[in-house]
């Protein structure tokens, strides 16, 4: 029991860095995307 608790918390842990490394970096990209949007929208307008 002890062993694979061990193994299912250093699965685990990795997983959760991953999963919010991913979120974090969508989030960039949906951040970006919006600015040159917002940027690109401004140009047209000029």
């Amino acid at each position: 029991m002890l062993p694979r608790e061990g193994q299912s918390h250093l699965h685990f842990y990795p997983a959760v860095r991953i999963t919010r490394y991913i979120s974090a970096r969508i989030a960039d990209y949906i951040a970006a995307t919006r600015s040159l949007r917002r940027a690109g929208t401004l140009r047209w307008c000029d």
